[in-house]
């Protein structure tokens, strides 16, 4: 779309699955997950995106590399 990501901010809880995202992580209502909630921001801190992630941290992991 043309829009320039300038930085984001994410945020991380430790939760445990509903049973709405344990069917679609293929869980048991109850397991551990990791939720992550990023909003993606533009020129003048104008936020451009906002995403709710649900982790299966069982067999994925979060990575978040830093810039070199």
């Amino acid at each position: 779309f043309g829009i320039s990501i300038i930085r984001t901010e994410e945020r991380l809880r430790a939760g445990t699955a509903s049973e709405k995202h344990a069917a679609l992580l293929g869980i048991k209502p109850g397991a551990p997950i990791l939720e992550v909630r990023r909003i993606a921001l533009s020129y003048e801190d104008m936020p451009v995106e906002w995403r709710i992630s649900y982790i299966n941290t069982e067999m994925h992991e979060y990575v978040a590399p830093t810039a070199q």
